[in-house]
């Protein structure tokens, strides 16, 4: 009998396709021979661990096995270090060099917590029983095709040979790294210790990365459908955006414009589902997973802020998206529309991928605050040399020229009403630009109660991608006479007028900018005399509009609105007291006493398997009052396709998600966050998630 991978996979094939991959990034790979004869042999020996009869019967279907992690189960990851002796006596392999191979094989699944709680009397059963027994003396499975595999790429003699299973291998496991061969190196112990790391982080996210899309690579082939092709890292580019900022919007107009092999990544992991996504199966590869690492392949990949970000955290599988960014260009747009404590966290990333993964960076902004500044003169002035990574442009604002008839004016109660009347009358499309979603489905509810004849269409986070792609259509082909969207529009459609809600000065000056491609006549900023302005920069950013308003070029200062707004001493204090904030978060949460710490601090401080952040309460801090969305598919819409799943998915916010979990309406299923049927909420084409 062939010892199976998955159910429709021999194991055999995955490891060829696994090699495959590994020989299509060789040439663009910085690695040195010794590093590529270690990625070969865990590529090869990775998931040795699945010849046991449990795991077989369960993949062969002659055992009704829970598909799912319990007690009972040794996942196969943990089991292939059974099998590494036998090989690695026969390579001349440093004891540096064999530990790698065993703590990344035996964590390249799951945590490392888990893992470290089972008994070696546990394995050694398991050993027993499922390997000996039920694989050796049992005789059914076909070994050979492995064995002879196995010798051709490592150049051995191998066979496997039950009299020299290893019973003892835990300890591989549970030791920390050894300061053995220490001679090897010509600087401290620190240092050394930080260089092998950084080797584990890279040698697990390379063989994650390429694992998990040879499976993302198999499932597409069987279905016929296109599948990415790895690029070459120089030719690779991530273009970051903050939260407030849709990524989903930027993709789809990407899509329109028929650029393809572009990736995306917004919602795939945050700080309360992190864990879930790598969730523990020995049968089945996990959807998202393979989802993430087909966009982290492709050559162009936008993604909001927060989805880098979380690596500095440790959260399951950062090591592949610290692999993925390796050598290429981060371009982060927007950029003085993160918040303070993003930022803050930014420099601590930007820092360690310069150091150590060779990162561009290119910071693209309208106009940034001092304070902001001063981190990035600082920052390149800790680089040296390499500071010229690290590129800034504050000239982001498109020249784009005004009829003489275009103009700003402030917008009340009564004359909102008023203006949408005479427009509809007019035959004028109008775009309403609102602050939430809520305030989105309110006044959508009035309009068609007023106007059950207009043609009013909505735009926001909460739909399904596929639809969010026809909404796009729609507004290219200038169809409706109302749109209300969130400060996601990214297409150019006719308007004649523009209305925003009133918002901080910073996301004003960003909306002018999206709608300047729209050759609209007068842009309404809309007040609501019933509603208070308590946030502190809203406050400020009132005074500051009030002082401008009635000068109708203000088309033409978002610059000087900008300076304005960002010199105002209480916004100065804001973002200074944002940043001491975001330190102290960070230092509670990794327990750091030092008064001054880097990203290496983070990162590279502590064994990387052993402080994966596991308290989401503690970094829930650094990631408070920031726009993080939750990506989740209705429960009707699930299938095991994971570019189906794409097209179906949501993006919920933070508040929503918790309220739908608090509710027990989101299970999880391979990865995807799942959101159950109920009467809690309805779905529409026109309206997107509803709450009820």
């Amino acid at each position: 009998m062939e010892i199976k991978n998955l159910s429709n996979e021999s194991l055999l094939h995955h490891m060829k396709y696994v090699l495959s991959v590994l020989e299509d990034l060789y040439d663009d790979l910085k690695y040195t021979e010794e590093d590529k004869l270690i990625m070969k042999i865990c590529c090869l020996c990775h998931d040795l661990g699945k010849i046991n009869s449990k795991t077989q019967n369960g993949v062969h279907n002659l055992e009704n096995l829970n598909r799912n992690c319990d007690e009972d189960v040794i996942r196969h990851n943990v089991l292939s270090g059974t099998y590494l002796k036998m090989i690695l006596e026969k390579m001349d392999l440093s004891y540096t060099e064999i530990e790698y191979i065993y703590k990344v094989l035996m964590l390249h699944h799951g945590k490392y917590e888990d893992y470290v709680e089972i008994s070696t009397t546990k394995v050694q059963e398991y050993i027993y029983n499922f390997i000996e027994l039920g694989i050796f003396n049992e005789g059914k499975y076909n070994l050979s095709s492995i064995e002879e595999y196995i010798s051709y790429i490592l150049k051995i003699d191998f066979s496997f040979e039950a009299e020299k299973l290893d019973y003892d291998y835990m300890e591989n496991l549970k030791e920390g790294f050894s300061l053995r061969n220490l001679k090897e190196y010509d600087y401290d112990i620190d240092k050394s210790m930080e260089d092998r790391r950084l080797k584990y982080i890279l040698y697990k996210g390379l063989l994650n990365l390429i694992d998990d899309y040879s499976n993302a690579k198999y499932m597409k082939l069987e279905l016929y459908e296109e599948v990415a092709v790895p690029i070459k890292r120089g030719e690779k580019r991530f273009v970051i955006i903050p939260n407030k900022v849709s990524a989903e919007g930027l993709y789809s107009y990407y899509i329109l414009n028929n650029t393809s092999k572009i990736g995306l990544l917004q919602g795939d992991t945050n700080i309360s589902v992190a864990e879930e996504l790598y969730s523990c199966t020995d049968f089945k590869v996990s959807l998202r997973n393979m989802n993430i690492s087909e966009n982290l392949m492709r050559n162009y990949i936008i993604s909001t802020v927060d989805q880098l970000l979380l690596i500095m955290f440790k959260t399951q599988g950062y090591e592949e998206i610290l692999v993925a960014i390796e050598g290429t260009n981060i371009e982060i747009d927007y950029a003085n529309l993160l918040e303070p404590k993003i930022f803050n966290l930014l420099i601590y990333f930007m820092q360690f991928s310069v150091e150590y993964l060779r990162v561009n960076f290119n910071i693209r902004s309208a106009i940034l605050p001092e304070s902001y500044k001063e981190r990035l003169l600082d920052l390149k002035l800790s680089l040296g040399e390499k500071e010229k990574f690290i590129q800034v442009h504050e000239e982001y604002i498109e020249k784009t020229e005004f009829s003489k008839e275009s103009e700003v004016k402030v917008l009340y109660n009564k004359e909102f009403w008023k203006v949408l009347r005479e427009n509809l009358k007019d035959n004028k499309r109008t775009l309403i630009i609102k602050n939430s979603i809520e305030d989105i489905n309110k006044l959508y509810g009035e309009l068609k109660k007023s106007y059950p004849y207009a043609d009013i269409r909505i735009l926001h986070g909460r739909f399904k991608l596929e639809d969010k792609k026809s909404k796009y259509e729609e507004l290219i082909n200038s169809q409706g006479d109302i749109w209300i969207c969130t400060q996601s529009f990214e297409v150019k459609s006719e308007f004649e007028d523009v209305i925003s809600d009133f918002c901080s000065i910073e996301d004003m000056v960003y909306r002018f900018n999206r709608v300047k491609k729209n050759n609209f006549q007068v842009f309404y900023i809309f007040q609501d005399k019933e509603k208070k302005y308590d946030k502190k920069l809203e406050l400020i950013s009132k005074n500051i509009l009030k002082r401008f308003i009635k000068n109708n070029n203000l088309l033409f200062l978002e610059r000087e609105l900008l300076q304005l707004f960002y010199s105002n001493e209480d916004t100065v204090k804001y973002i200074k007291d944002e940043f001491n904030m975001g330190d102290r978060d960070i230092k509670s949460t990794y327990g750091i006493n030092l008064y001054e710490f880097t990203g290496k601090d983070l990162l590279l401080r502590f064994d990387p398997y052993k402080n994966i952040v596991s308290n989401s309460k503690q970094r829930a801090k650094v990631f408070k009052g920031i726009n993080i969305s939750y990506k989740i598919v209705l429960e009707e819409d699930y299938k095991r396709n994971f570019s189906f799943l794409e097209s179906k998915s949501i993006q919920l916010s933070k508040e929503v998600y918790n309220k739908m979990k608090y509710l027990g309406l989101i299970i999880t299923k391979e990865g995807y966050c799942l959101l159950k049927k109920s009467s809690k909420y309805r779905y529409s084409m026109d309206q997107g998630l509803i709450l009820v």
